[in-house]
C-alpha cells in the first residue's frame, strides 16, 4: 500500500521539481514531466480506492457505528473538499492544487516522519543533479542582476530564490526528523553551507531566515540559555502561557490579517519602509487584490514573473506575481479555498501543539511565516509539512464524530 502512495508522491517530486529548473528548455523534457505529474495523479488514485476498498470492508465486519459514522463523515468530507477545488482548478485553469490534494489524501495512515526522511534524501539527490548539470553546462546557470552587476546564480533553477528555498525546506525536513538543538559542528556546517549559497544566490531573505533558524536551534543547546528559557517558563503565569498558545494556534489567521492590513494602509510611511525591507511584496500584493479582486472559486491570472528569463528588465512592466502565499492563493484562488486553507492550518498548528515538543512546533512556525514572504505555502513538492494536515484533519473529524455520539448518548 505505501509502495502505491510512494510511486505517485516520487514522480510527482521529481517532476514538479524539474519543472522549476532549466531542464525545461529541452521541449520533450518538458512534455514527459508534465506527463509524470498526470500519472502520479492516477497512481494516488489508485492507493484513495485501495483504502476506500479497504475501509468500506471494515465497515461492514464492524458493529461500532462511530467507525462507520466516522469513516462516512470523512468520505463526505474529502468528497466535498474535491469538488470544491474541482471548481477552483476550472476557474484557475490551475491544477495543482487538485494534484496535492489527492497525493495529500493518498498519504493516509503513513507516519509523516517517514515521508519526511524519504523527501530529505529525495531533495537532496535531485538538487544535487540540477546544481551538477548546471556546472557541467547540460543545462545553463542563469545570471541575474543586482543594481545592474550580474552576481546573481541561479544554479540551474529558474530563479535564484527557488534554490534558496529548497535549501531551507531540506534544512528543515533535517531539523525536524533531528527534534533536538544543532550542535557546534551542525551549526557551523549550516552556517557555512548558508553563506556559500548565499554569495552564489544573493538571496537576502533566504540567507536572514536559515541563519536565524540555526542560531536559535543552536543557542537553546547552551546550558545558560537553557535554563534562562526554564526560568522564564517558569516565571509567566498561566494566562501568558495561553496567549502565546493561542498566537501559534491562529499564526495562519493573524499573519493573512497583517498582511490585508499592509495592503489596506499602503500610503502610510511605516507600511512602505515595511514593504520596502520586504522588497515590494506588499505592493504587489495590494496592486493584486485591487487589479484582479477576489472571487468565490479565484481567478485565471496569467501571472508574470521573473524565472526563466534573465531579461528582467523588459519584465518590470508587466510583473504581477504575488510572493505571499497568503495574498496568492486568495487571488488566485478566491476566498473559498483561502478560508478553507486557513482553517486547516489553524488545526494543524492546535494538533502539532498537542502532539510535538517545542522544536517541531518551532519548525512549524517557521513555515508559516516563511510563506509570508514566499509562494510555497501550498506547494507539496517544497514544502513536505502539509503532510502534517492529514493527521491533523483526521483526530479533528474523529473528534467531531465522537463528540456527537456523546450528545447522542445523553439524550
Amino acid at each position: 500500500m505505501n509502495r502505491i502512495f510512494y510511486s505517485a508522491y516520487v514522480l510527482y517530486v521529481v517532476a514538479t521539481v524539474l519543472q522549476s529548473t532549466m531542464f525545461t528548455q529541452y521541449a520533450l523534457l518538458a512534455k514527459v514531466f508534465a506527463i509524470m505529474r498526470y500519472i502520479s495523479f492516477g497512481v494516488a488514485g489508485v492507493k484513495i480506492a485501495v483504502d476506500l476498498y479497504s475501509q468500506y470492508s471494515l465497515e461492514n465486519k464492524s458493529k461500532i457505528g462511530l467507525i462507520r459514522r466516522t469513516s462516512t463523515k470523512k468520505f463526505i468530507g474529502y468528497l466535498a473538499l474535491m469538488i470544491l477545488l474541482g471548481i477552483a482548478s476550472l476557474v484557475t485553469d490551475d491544477r495543482t492544487l487538485l494534484f496535492v490534494s489527492v497525493l495529500l489524501i493518498a498519504s493516509q495512515g503513513i507516519e509523516f516522519d517517514e515521508i519526511a526522511r524519504k523527501t530529505l534524501w529525495l531533495q537532496s539527490i535531485l538538487m544535487g543533479i540540477i546544481v551538477v548539470s548546471s556546472s557541467f553546462n547540460i543545462i545553463p546557470d542563469l545570471l541575474f542582476k543586482r543594481d545592474d552587476i550580474p552576481i546573481r546564480h541561479a544554479l540551474g533553477y529558474t530563479y535564484p530564490s527557488v534554490m534558496v528555498t529548497s535549501c531551507l525546506f531540506i534544512f528543515l525536513l533535517y531539523l525536524w526528523l533531528k527534534n533536538s538543538s544543532l550542535s557546534n559542528q551542525e551549526f557551523a556546517a549550516a552556517e557555512i553551507f548558508n553563506f556559500l549559497v548565499y554569495k552564489l544566490t544573493d538571496s537576502r531573505m533566504g540567507f536572514l531566515t536559515f541563519g536565524v533558524i540555526a542560531a536559535i536551534l543552536w543557542m537553546i543547546g547552551k546550558k545558560p540559555i537553557l535554563e534562562w528559557v526554564q526560568k522564564a517558563e517558569f516565571r509567566v503565569g498561566n494566562k501568558v502561557k495561553k496567549f502565546g498558545g493561542n498566537i501559534y494556534d491562529y499564526l495562519a489567521v493573524y499573519l493573512s490579517a497583517g498582511l490585508f492590513l499592509l495592503c489596506i494602509t499602503m500610503p502610510l510611511s511605516i507600511t512602505q519602509l515595511i514593504n520596502s525591507l520586504l522588497t515590494d511584496r506588499i505592493r504587489l500584493t495590494a496592486n493584486a487584490i485591487r487589479n484582479y479582486g477576489i472571487h468565490l472559486f479565484g481567478n485565471n491570472i496569467e501571472w508574470i514573473g521573473f524565472g526563466g528569463s534573465t531579461d528582467t528588465d523588459s519584465l518590470l512592466a508587466s510583473y504581477n506575481f504575488v510572493d505571499s502565499s497568503y495574498g496568492y492563493i486568495l487571488v488566485n484562488f478566491g476566498i473559498i479555498i483561502f478560508c478553507i486553507t486557513i482553517f486547516l492550518f489553524v488545526i494543524c498548528s492546535k494538533y502539532l501543539r498537542r502532539t510535538e515538543g517545542k522544536i517541531r512546533c518551532f519548525i512549524f512556525g517557521i513555515v508559516l511565516l516563511y510563506c509570508f514572504i514566499e509562494p510555497r505555502l501550498l506547494e507539496v513538492h517544497v514544502n513536505t509539512f502539509l503532510f502534517l494536515l492529514v493527521p491533523a484533519l483526521t483526530e479533528f473529524i474523529n473528534k467531531y464524530a465522537n463528540n456527537k455520539t456523546n450528545r447522542k448518548a445523553l439524550l
